[in-house]
């Protein structure tokens, strides 16, 4: 897979949210070990870092998964209202970026997710784009990548791309088990 270009990645990573379309992720049976910092600064070991007993992690790959990502956040949102334990994440390849570049993206970031809870749930992994997508065992970074986890990082449902009714039903009912 070719590397992204750093400055074309820099843009990406701006307006960056995760995603994913109708297909199980093929080889990932538990999240990989990544390293990284959340918005709000703190260092973060995934998948310990995901606190809910069923985390749902949106990954995502390119600007354009940023509609996918919106259309399943209102679900998100209210799955995690409702279900106690259940917590949502958004994780984005950070390692390209030159460190430089950090100290202008991240504070544009952090205005787009003002909250402290929002910077808490959205995590910048080490990992450079190609390692990242290795880690997952994924070959298609098309199109966002939604994972539900248990509390120990296995993989229990996955999607790929926007929602539609049948992937909303699904996660729910993913979600409630």
């Amino acid at each position: 897979m070719s590397r992204a270009h750093p400055i074309t990645l820099c843009l990406a990573l701006v307006l960056a949210i995760p995603s994913f379309a109708q297909e199980a992720a093929p080889s990932m049976t538990v999240f990989p070990a990544l390293g990284g910092e959340n918005l709000a600064g703190d260092a973060v070991t995934l998948p310990a870092g995901f606190t809910g007993e069923r985390n749902l992690v949106f990954l995502s790959f390119a600007r354009k998964h940023q509609d996918d990502v919106n259309s399943w956040i209102e679900t998100a949102d209210a799955l995690q209202r409702a279900l106690p334990g259940f917590r949502h994440y958004q994780v984005l390849a950070f390692g390209d970026v030159p460190k430089p570049l950090h100290k202008i993206i991240k504070p544009s970031m952090r205005k787009t997710y003002p909250t402290p809870e929002a910077q808490a749930r959205y995590i910048l992994a080490n990992a450079g784009s190609d390692e990242f997508i290795e880690a997952l065992g994924i070959t298609d970074a098309s199109q966002t990548l939604l994972v539900l986890l248990d509390g120990d990082g296995k993989v229990l449902w996955s999607i790929r791309g926007p929602a539609t009714d049948e992937g909303l039903e699904s996660l729910r009912a993913a979600a409630a088990r």
